[in-house]
């Protein structure tokens, strides 16, 4: 495995430390190690961002089935918790790696895609007035989602486009 994920097209910290200012070995080793557990978290991420967009997905076909498991307590709070966690880590990721939206465009175009893809998933699985709305809402949020997924996946500001 390498040190430093390609994908991330930032500073890389182990870089940092080897670059000089006198640093030690210690100081390298003690960056391997920092590197490691980003891309750690990385993976972590990746994950959370899977089983949330699979979760939204299925609470979308429960809604247009009128389902009653969209009534349970677990249903309605593991979105929450883990929505959470992939949050936090995009978060730490970004200050880990030393992204930011302002001079990286595709991480920008994947914040506003998110802000757009929690109103249209609001709208789908809450707010929707009847059936048809709540349906169109669920098919936007989900292509807003392929659009999140792509930005990450390419690092270009809409995925393919």
């Amino acid at each position: 495995m390498r040190a430093c994920d390609p994908a991330f097209k930032a500073v890389c910290p182990l870089r940092t430390w080897r670059r000089g200012q006198g640093a030690t070995h210690g100081a390298t080793y003690r960056a391997r190690g920092l590197v490691e557990l980003l891309i750690l978290l990385k993976s972590l991420h990746v994950a959370l961002a899977l089983v949330s967009g699979a979760g939204f997905a299925l609470r979308g076909a429960w809604m247009l089935r009128d389902s009653r498991l969209l009534e349970a307590r677990w249903v309605r709070t593991a979105p929450h918790v883990v929505d959470t966690l992939l949050l936090a880590s995009g978060i730490i990721l970004a200050f880990g790696f030393g992204l930011s939206p302002l001079s990286q465009p595709w991480l920008a175009a994947k914040l506003v895609l998110l802000v757009l893809y929690i109103g249209a998933g609001t709208l789908a699985l809450r707010r929707g007035r009847n059936r048809r709305i709540r349906a169109f809402a669920l098919a936007v949020a989900l292509v807003l989602y392929t659009l999140i997924v792509l930005s990450a996946l390419t690092h270009r500001a809409l995925g393919v486009f």
